[in-house]
């Protein structure tokens, strides 16, 4: 399912540049979106039950806090990135509204500081990838167990024991999943964190009771990762 995204602005030029870079951020994620420019506050409010992450112009409406606070009390899971140029304005959003997340970027290196992790954190469960070599429909994240290297074959290994040849090597994998939720525990296994039941030694236990090893090498890595992983969550 796709995240729908709302883009209040009525600015088109910075909701056009918004608009480019939740593209390339949720692209760069494997998450799959639709993103609205809306200009009226009639058009917010008709899809304020289903919009799940809101950019709300804050510079040239009176009453968007007013907005904001109203789309939040009807639909708390809203994650409202306030946008504005005014450092007064930001901090009278925050004040109001303790939960906003608030930006004006004019790079898409400060976008992705500041909303790469909370993205993740409220999202996770939508990461999923399309490719047609791999798959003829989408995969989420959530269904797979780990990724391992065997005979010159990198092969996704899915919870409902399903196991996909894929025609990619490991580390092509383990760049394109950077950041969203797995670690390498071996030399040809490559894990998702949240597959893992427990660690024990030089071992880990997934949920389905099979066990992988976790070899010296990777393991001081693959513990911190483990360690950084469960705080967030």
């Amino acid at each position: 399912m796709n995240i729908y995204i709302a883009i209040f602005d009525q600015d088109i030029v910075r909701a056009e540049n918004t608009k480019h870079f939740v593209a390339q951020l949720f692209h760069q994620l494997h998450f799959p979106c639709e993103i609205h420019i809306l200009l009226d506050r009639a058009s917010l409010m008709a899809v304020r039950h289903q919009v799940q992450l809101l950019f709300l112009d804050i510079d040239h409406d009176p009453k968007a806090i007013e907005t904001g606070m109203q789309i939040k009390h009807t639909n708390k899971d809203c994650l409202i990135v306030l946008n504005s140029k005014n450092g007064a304005k930001l901090r009278q959003g925050y004040l109001t509204q303790a939960t906003y997340y608030m930006i004006d970027s004019t790079s898409f290196s400060q976008f992705e500081k500041a909303l790469k992790p909370a993205l993740i954190h409220s999202f996770q469960n939508h990461l999923s990838f399309y490719d047609p070599a791999v798959s003829s429909t989408r995969i989420a994240l959530h269904d797979i167990l780990y990724f391992e290297f065997q005979r010159k074959t990198t092969y996704m290994i899915l919870c409902s024991g399903q196991k996909i040849k894929t025609p990619y090597p490991l580390h092509v994998w383990m760049k394109k999943l950077r950041n969203t939720g797995f670690a390498q525990c071996f030399k040809s296994i490559y894990v998702r964190l949240d597959a893992i039941l427990k660690i024990e030694k030089n071992e880990i236990t997934l949920l389905n009771k099979q066990t992988l090893p976790l070899s010296r090498k990777y393991k001081p890595e693959f513990l911190e990762a483990w360690k950084d992983h469960t705080q967030v969550e």
